[in-house]
């Protein structure tokens, strides 16, 4: 496997292909963007693009992203500014997530799910 999930989606957790690497943080969803930036710059390259998908920042608290396995040895300027870019725009949104029920949060997880999965697919191909 050329990647691993980064994740604060406990079904993608569950659900994601076996043998699939998964590093599952019970975070937020700017602090799982956070998570990624430190990855990133221990050398690892952003595969997907943290904001990917239709839900903003602060409608949604889960967040999943590709990241290569193997670390650089310089830091991949381009996942840099994406990852900089997405931490900057959370501030922008109003974290909405705290007044959802069990089904909404249920459902927005199966966004995540899906979206981080047709990546894996592609990223496959």
């Amino acid at each position: 496997m050329k990647y691993f999930v980064l994740t604060n989606n406990p079904m993608v957790q569950e659900e994601v292909a076996p043998g699939t690497k998964v590093v599952f943080k019970a975070v937020g969803f700017k602090q799982i963007l956070e998570e990624a930036a430190r990855y990133i710059e221990g050398g690892h390259q952003l595969l997907t693009h943290p904001l990917s998908g239709s839900v903003k920042p602060g409608e949604t608290p889960y967040k999943s992203m590709l990241l290569a396995n193997e670390a650089a040895e310089t830091m991949d300027s381009a996942s840099v500014r994406l990852i900089s870019s997405a931490i900057a725009a959370c501030d922008k949104f109003t974290d909405k997530s705290q007044a959802y029920n069990e089904q909404t949060l249920r459902d927005l997880q199966v966004v995540d799910l899906s979206l981080i999965s047709g990546a894996m697919g592609s990223a496959q191909a």
